[in-house]
């Protein structure tokens, strides 16, 4: 019998996790915000299990999520520090 208590608690966590994201969002941008974050979460979910789209697509639009994270965190950075406290 194969032993699913490790994909069980991932899976866990992940829900976890996503009702953390939710209840964050709802907290800082409300119902209209916590609406476009479920959509978003779904339509993300659909495309990554689609079969049709490939693993090296897949791998692609995971780094461009990543490159945009980093694009707005940089962005924020520039925008919300106090230039007292910048470096360089």
């Amino acid at each position: 019998m194969k032993d699913t208590s490790v994909a069980g608690d991932t899976q866990d966590a992940i829900e976890e996790e996503k009702e953390a994201f939710i209840a964050r969002v709802k907290g800082v941008y409300g119902s209209k915000g916590k609406k476009q974050a479920l959509e978003l979460l779904a339509d993300t979910e659909k495309l990554f299990m689609n079969s049709n789209v490939s693993e090296d697509t897949k791998l692609a639009l995971l780094r461009d999520f990543m490159d945009i994270f980093w694009e707005v965190k940089e962005e924020n950075r520039r925008k919300y520090t106090r230039k007292d406290y910048r470096k360089g």
